[in-house]
């Protein structure tokens, strides 16, 4: 079975794809934005495609297409269920789609973006087109079946690569990155989105200062500008700037040492599936602060094998002083939650689960009609003739 999978430019569509890369007889990887690293895909006999590298002439939408005329797909996996990489595989009409949906992708009234009605008009008509969906929490796979959707779903926590993200040494950790030995370093790794509400982080710092003089919080990942410049005046506006540091987008082989380096991880999403970055840190034996989203009780329990904190500066504090305050339970809790990464988080268990259904799926290929993908490719078109009319109207 030939299979291709297709990412907008996701961190955890390489880890995810290497993970599967064993099940199938062919599999390809096209890199939409071209950022991807293509090393551990190589060398897992993926074959790699760059949309920038392979058409920069054309349009995404008809390098995409031609692309997938050119591999001639048994199979398409798209990571996220929305965009238009999801809706020209749908449009692609020769092969089954499946997808690996994401928390954004459905829960709209609950992120920072604003959804155009076709848009979301367009994900639930492609939803209801896949073959076969991976939720990344139970509560998404119920939000995908009030859609609609009458395909195979299965609730898949994806995770890591237990043989990668691990306990490591924090002393060895800090000096690699050159991090003060005897600091309190808190972490935020995820990034600079207003939905990911690191400004709340920032603002719950004071209070631990109040307590750990010599704490530290470091800021990672990808940024909004917009959204960069409201948290670096909120650290301005409370003098945090000695105490703050910004570090960017980083690799994976650096976060994986600020993991090891941290005395605390803080991730206090508005919405998602389920937080990839938690079950991380959760196999590197680093205590996380998570805040309470709807579903985050699917594998975590507070005081269990995790710190869970409603979405507020005061409780985020709180709870970052809890882990700090009492070794004897920080140890039990850390110890649990790496059972439960164990369990659920392993990607190279859930690759192959992912794998089986997915093949499970294709037993049955029902193609859509003419007049259907005629429909789909129509609302496609409106979709983007109306975003263009948006963008040059600003």
């Amino acid at each position: 079975m030939r299979v291709c999978v297709i990412s907008p430019g996701v961190v955890h569509a390489v880890p995810r794809t290497v993970a599967i890369a064993d099940q199938f007889d062919e599999v390809h990887f096209i890199d939409i934005e071209g950022n991807s690293d293509s090393r551990p895909l190589l060398a897992h006999g993926v074959v790699y495609h760059s949309s920038d590298r392979e058409g920069k002439s054309l349009n995404r939408g008809r390098v995409l297409q031609h692309l997938l005329g050119t591999i001639r797909p048994d199979v398409i996996v798209c990571h996220y269920a929305s965009g238009d990489h999801y809706f020209n595989a749908i449009g692609y009409g020769q092969c089954p789609v499946a997808s690996i949906v994401m928390g954004n992708d459905a829960f709209y009234d609950e992120g920072d973006m604003v959804v155009p009605f076709l848009a979301k008009l367009l994900v639930r008509m492609s939803l209801r087109r896949s073959y076969y969906l991976s939720a990344k929490s139970e509560l998404l796979a119920q939000c995908l079946k009030r859609y609609g959707v009458t395909a195979p779903i299965d609730v898949n926590y994806w995770g890591a690569d237990m043989t990668r993200f691990s306990p490591g040494h924090r002393l060895e950790a800090r000096r690699q990155l050159g991090l003060d030995e005897k600091a309190i370093l808190i972490l935020s790794s995820r990034a600079l989105e207003p939905r990911l509400n690191i400004h709340l982080i920032v603002e719950a710092f004071p209070e631990i200062l109040q307590s750990y003089s010599n704490a530290s919080l470091i800021i990672l990942g990808r940024s909004s500008p917009d959204y960069k410049r409201q948290v670096e005046d909120t650290v301005s506006r409370l003098n945090l700037a000695d105490r703050i540091s910004f570090r960017g987008d980083v690799s994976q082989d650096a976060l994986l040492q600020y993991y090891q380096a941290s005395d605390c991880v803080v991730s206090v999403a508005q919405c998602e599936g389920f937080p990839n970055t938690v079950l991380e840190v959760m196999a590197c034996k680093v205590p996380v602060v998570v805040g309470n989203i709807p579903h985050i009780d699917e594998l975590l329990e507070n005081n269990r094998n995790a710190w869970i904190c409603e979405k507020n500066p005061q409780a985020i504090a709180t709870a970052i002083l809890a882990v700090l305050g009492d070794a004897t339970n920080r140890a039990a809790i850390v110890d649990a939650a790496y059972a439960t990464a164990m369990k659920f988080a392993d990607i190279k268990k859930n690759g192959i689960r992912f794998s089986y259904r997915l093949k499970q799926s294709l037993t049955n290929i029902q193609p859509a009609s003419r007049v259907a993908q005629l429909v789909f490719k129509a609302i496609f078109l409106l979709y983007r003739i109306q975003r263009k009319i948006t963008h040059y109207s600003r």
